[in-house]
């Protein structure tokens, strides 16, 4: 099976559906088409269910556990573009595994939550008067199922102390692999975002590398920056919801740097290529990862622990993150996830926060794990 991020698949399961259901005339997404009512009508449902007769008597911590959910649930709704009373199957299976994958909660955790959302849905079905169809449930399949965490099974991450990743990075001597490596290591990307990367894309203030690659930090959307990088979200290959502009640290310079002063004028736009030349591919990233320098390292294979994959990679740097008490919002747009929140207003609903580079550069530059970078 492919280890694309989780999420990746989503969409692809999403679009697949969409094109059956354009052949066949039928909708899966069958809360869509009434959303525009909850849109017009200036009364939130959830807030609605709160009041309801079932909330007297619980505690007030018991209380505060359900409007947590409904806010924390309503947020996640709102960056997706949709009303949180109209979701589709996907959007559940999204908030689960950014509940489980990204913010790191247990499955006991997030099966709670659906139960709390899953309440309020069935209150407004058997209301009647919610413009909703009794016959669907988009919470239904998930509260049936026995496992909710999309990595429960194989998929299960190594834990790798910052020790023994420094260890691991400075073992790799080649230049262009080690440039590859700490680069996808320090901003979190994706193999085909990261292979994408063109030298325009990036601005590093080193004099001899941008006398010699004068196309270097031309992006509009980087020009006004320095130590940065850009990666587009409308490019082929690139899984992002957003552009991103993320700093370069110090080591990741230095490990780029190295690779530029040495690397072939060939004439091609992209920072990597192969060593033959040509184009860096997610399978030739991969293989660096999980059979050339972690292939005699995958880490206590009877607890059934995968091998380290680039996908692993980006795991780490959102876990880094979350450990840091980063704010979600500053996470998702490292990741390049939708990043607009609901203002929590009530009734706002078009009323939005928006992150960007100002907001995480101080704090990415000095949080940063750090790989304590020898010379090669």
């Amino acid at each position: 099976m492919s280890k694309e991020n989780h999420k990746d698949r989503l969409e692809e399961l999403q679009d697949g559906l969409d094109a059956f259901g354009e052949a066949t005339g039928t909708k899966g997404d069958r809360l869509e088409e009434v959303e525009p009512i909850f849109q017009q009508v200036d009364a939130d449902p959830f807030d609605m269910y709160l009041l309801h007769d079932r909330h007297k008597g619980i505690t007030e911590e018991t209380y505060n556990q359900w409007v947590n959910t409904y806010d924390q649930w309503k947020d996640f709704m709102i960056a997706q573009g949709r009303h949180p009373a109209c979701p589709s199957k996907i959007h559940v299976s999204k908030f689960v595994e950014f509940q489980t994958e990204d913010l790191g909660y247990t499955e006991g955790d997030v099966k709670s939550k659906l139960y709390h959302l899953n309440a309020c849905y069935q209150w407004m079905q058997e209301e009647g008067r919610f413009p909703i169809p009794t016959d669907y449930n988009p919470f239904g399949p998930w509260l049936k199922k026995g496992v909710l965490s999309p990595s429960t099974g194989k998929k299960n991450y190594p834990r790798i102390s910052l020790d023994e990743l420094q260890e691991r990075v400075t073992d790799i001597k080649n230049i262009r692999e080690r440039a590859i490596v700490v680069t996808q290591l320090k901003l979190g990307c994706r193999s085909g975002e990261l292979a994408n990367i063109r030298l325009s894309e990036i601005d590093i203030e080193h004099p001899e590398a941008k006398k010699h690659y004068e196309e270097m930090g031309t992006h509009p959307l980087i020009d006004q920056h320095e130590n940065v990088v850009v990666i587009p979200a409308d490019r082929k290959g690139n899984k992002r919801k957003v552009d991103t502009i993320l700093p370069l640290d110090e080591e990741t310079r230095q490990a780029i740097v190295d690779w530029l002063l040495i690397r072939p004028d060939n004439g091609k736009d992209e920072v990597f290529f192969t060593d033959k030349g040509k184009p860096l591919t997610t399978s030739t990233i991969g293989y660096m990862w999980s059979d050339k320098y972690w292939t005699d390292h995958q880490y206590e294979k009877e607890e059934y622990y995968d091998s380290i994959t680039p996908h692993w990679c980006r795991h780490h740097f959102t876990t880094w993150w979350a450990q840091t008490n980063l704010p979600a919002d500053q996470r998702k747009y490292m990741r390049g996830d939708k990043t607009d929140e609901f203002n929590k207003v009530r009734g706002a609903m078009d009323l939005y926060i928006h992150q960007s580079f100002e907001d995480i550069e101080q704090a990415y530059r000095d949080g940063i794990f750090p790989l304590r970078l020898e010379k090669p």
